[in-house]
């Protein structure tokens, strides 16, 4: 417990020091531009506020502060009207030129930090994200230009490609003619051309792939007398496989949707959950017999079909898809039977029994109202190439699937509200609680607005022509509780270069793409595409300096570069007592000839104190309430 509590103390001393030292840094450059200058510094303080701990040296007083959100240098004739304006030590007696080094000091500072540290991390090697697609999400950028889950990406725009976060970066700030990368497979490397998406929901560009991650997932018990427990499973065993499968995060998510939709069966037929997990270099078998428990909220234990085709691509040696961006599927016909398609493994397990032809039943969307329901009913040959179990294959791999949230149909859960009502999966829910059933969000606000009361509800069966009334009560959905959770680490990888020169330009070039996505973080704050909540303060910054000096001290000094980048970049914004205040007041200078008034400047001062006090405020209460929530 001592051993705990002194390692503890020293990741809090490290978050101190590194904070404090960044202050330090910026205000250096002040203090030593207006030493060079000639100015008479009165205090260079560390902290703002009442003076607790200092001593006075030549004509400055060097002073920690009260308050730890920032640090200053005061400079004689620094407030509009102060002092002689004859004394050499006037701030205001100086030239633009001279001023103008004066107040980009602490900018430059951290600039040249940042120049310092990053040169210095990379030759000892900073653990990043790999640059590697984790999923691919169907219809995606990524999607649509080939890109495979583990693809490595080697070059984006021909530059070295070091973390995902790089990649995020360049997706976001990409133009109409695309990225090109260089990625690298099983073969040799090729270059594919990505065009990345603007995603309302993100307020970005995105290609549409995941973070990558290890590819084994960690036992978390989520108590000892749980399922897990009880089978002898252990904190930290590392799956290998699941129900037979090589464990992945795709092949978890898919046995989790399996599960809950099949709840009755596993109930029921008493299944047990069946793991191999490493622990310690050996392998070992498990199984496990969950238990029920109720889930919160009251729904109906519904979900919308994966039928809506969201893209199409072309896959080598196999023809073009049959389908359209936007089309539905609702059947499949092959050998005289009529197979209803409400999933994507649906229609590749009808696909692989085909063998003497197979036609797709789906609705097209009308072009002017975009909605299948209201679309063409059209019968679609299925190619012959995409019979059988490889090319029931490559047809998933030419058409991307997405929830149907138009036409009414649901999968349903078995033994939940809906399945005593009597609804199956494949029927068309027409109304609920009085309100007609246009699309799937119409469900979830009727659900929403019941409350605990039952509902009408008519639909209208896919096995009859007749549609059905009864009612319908909102319940808690059963779960299936097997005492664990998944911990998925993100696959990290240590980028190091060798050389002076070459680790120089590694420096500049992160420097450069800090910048950058600093820029675009503030255009997505200020575009309203990015919510202000977001922002964090000194408690923020303190946590994730903690959590930097625990990840070794090379990633620390990582950190400390991006956070005095950051700095740099905050204090050059045009904002009066800002740093890039008083450079734009003296370029209006520069141009007129003359400074602006007292008055204006005066007034300025009060407006831009104002706002930054607002801001540190401001982004202080979401430190409170991320620590409180």
């Amino acid at each position: 417990m001592l051993g705990f509590g002194l390692e503890n103390l020293g990741y809090s001393l490290m978050v101190v020091f590194g904070v404090g030292l960044l202050i330090f840094v910026h205000e250096l450059g002040h203090f030593l531009a207006a030493k060079a200058a000639g100015v008479r510094v009165e205090v260079f303080s560390l902290g703002f506020g009442q003076r607790l701990w200092g001593w006075r040296r030549g004509e400055t007083d060097y002073r920690i502060s009260l308050i730890p959100l920032g640090g200053y240098v005061k400079m004689f004739g620094e407030q509009p009207g102060e002092g002689n304006s004859e004394d050499p030590g006037n701030l205001q007696n100086q030239s633009v030129p001279w001023r103008f080094l004066i107040f980009s000091g602490g900018v430059l500072m951290n600039l040249l930090f940042a120049l310092v540290a990053f040169p210095l991390v990379f030759s000892w090697g900073v653990p990043f994200i790999a640059p590697v697609a984790g999923d691919v999400r169907p219809g995606s950028a990524a999607w649509a230009a080939g890109l495979q889950p583990g693809d490595r990406i080697l070059r984006i725009e021909g530059r070295d490609a070091y973390s995902f976060d790089q990649i995020l970066m360049e997706s976001a700030l990409s133009g109409d003619e695309g990225l090109e990368l260089e990625i690298q497979r099983s073969g040799s490397p090729k270059k594919v051309l990505v065009h990345p998406r603007f995603l309302p929901e993100e307020g970005l560009k995105n290609l549409g792939i995941s973070i990558p991650v290890e590819s084994e997932g960690e036992i978390k018990l989520t108590s000892k007398d749980g399922p897990a427990g009880k089978a002898g499973l252990r904190d930290g065993d590392r799956i290998m496989k699941i129900q037979g499968k090589t464990w992945s995060p795709r092949v978890w998510s898919d046995f989790a949707r399996e599960w809950t939709l099949r709840l009755g069966r596993w109930k029921t037929e008493k299944k047990r959950l069946q793991l191999v997990v490493d622990r310690a270099g050996k392998s070992m078998t498990f199984e496990i017999a969950p238990r029920l428990r109720k889930d919160r909220g009251r729904l109906l234990g519904v979900w919308a079909p994966q039928t809506r085709v969201l893209a199409t691509r072309r896959v080598e040696g196999f023809p073009p898809s049959p389908l359209r961006k936007g089309d539905l599927c609702l059947n499949l016909l092959s050998g005289g039977a009529r197979i209803p398609v409400l999933e994507s493994s649906d229609l590749q397990k009808a696909l692989r029994g085909a063998s003497s032809g197979a036609v797709l039943q789906v609705r097209r969307p009308n072009p002017e109202r975009m909605s299948p329901v209201d679309g063409a009913f059209l019968e679609v040959p299925v190619p012959k190439a995409f019979l059988g179990p490889e090319g029931a294959a490559a047809f998933l791999e030419t058409t991307a699937f997405g929830p149907d949230e138009t036409s009414g149909r649901v999968v349903v859960q078995e033994g939940s509200a809906a399945w005593k009502a009597g609804l199956r999966t494949g029927d068309r829910i027409l109304e609920l609680g009085g309100r007609e059933i246009r699309r799937f969000e119409d469900l979830r606000l009727a659900v929403a607005a019941s409350g605990s009361e039952s509902l009408s509800i008519r639909w209208k069966p896919a096995s009859g022509p007749k549609p059905r009334e009864g009612s319908i009560r909102p319940e808690p959905r059963e779960v299936l509780d097997f005492g664990f959770t998944v911990s998925i680490h993100n696959r990290k990888e240590v980028y190091k270069v060798s050389g002076f020169l070459a680790s120089l330009a590694a420096g500049a070039r992160c420097s450069v793409d800090t910048i950058r996505k600093l820029y675009v973080t503030l255009k997505r704050i200020v575009g309203g595409t990015v919510s202000s909540r977001k922002l964090g303060g000194i408690i923020t910054i303190s946590v994730m300096t903690y959590e930097t000096a625990r990840s070794g001290f090379p990633y620390y000094l990582f950190f400390l570069a991006i956070l005095s980048l950051n700095l740099a970049f905050l204090n050059i914004l045009p904002i009066p007592v800002l740093d890039g205040g008083h450079l734009l007041f003296l370029l209006i200078e520069a141009v007129k000839g003359s400074p602006v008034s007292e008055r204006v400047m005066t007034w300025s001062q009060i407006v831009g104190l104002v706002l930054v006090l607002a801001l540190m405020v401001f982004v202080t209460f979401n430190d409170v309430l991320r620590l409180l929530g």
